[in-house]
């Protein structure tokens, strides 16, 4: 698969109902990820796929212990035991974005705001060619 001939984050070749078949597969696993580590997935799971990342957004995310802490003002032990279990799945993470995209991914950078119930993750691609990728611009320094 030519990796820098994307503009969504999955192949050119691919249509706009396969870029949507790979966002839910995405959402899938990532749920499936969080259910195998915390014991419970979100109820609800989004991503977004563009040019330069995937964005995975997790509702109703907590599980019933994170939800007690959280009302407790815990929430920071929430977000340290959150860190944990996202560095302990990060490389199967890494893995199923590359598998759904074909994009090789740089980085991976995950939360969760515990008051809200929402948690995401976001995996930046390697970048491709500026000219294939439309309606992007990039600042530099003076």
């Amino acid at each position: 698969m030519n990796r820098a001939s994307s503009t969504s984050g999955v192949p050119v070749s691919h249509t706009r109902l396969e870029r949507r078949q790979a966002a839910a597969q995405i959402s899938r696993r990532m749920v499936q990820l969080l259910a195998h580590y915390t014991g419970r997935g979100p109820t609800r799971a989004k991503t977004t796929l563009n040019a330069n990342l995937a964005v995975t957004v997790f509702h109703d995310a907590l599980t019933k212990a994170e939800l007690n802490l959280a009302a407790a003002g815990q929430s920071e032990a929430v977000q340290h035991m959150r860190h944990i279990f996202q560095a302990m799945m990060r490389a199967q993470a890494v893995e199923a974005i590359e598998q759904a995209t074909g994009r090789v991914v740089v980085a991976h950078l995950s939360d969760i705001d515990p008051e809200a119930n929402i948690a995401a993750e976001l995996f930046i691609f390697e970048p491709v060619p500026a000219d294939s990728i439309a309606g992007t611009a990039e600042a530099a320094r003076d």
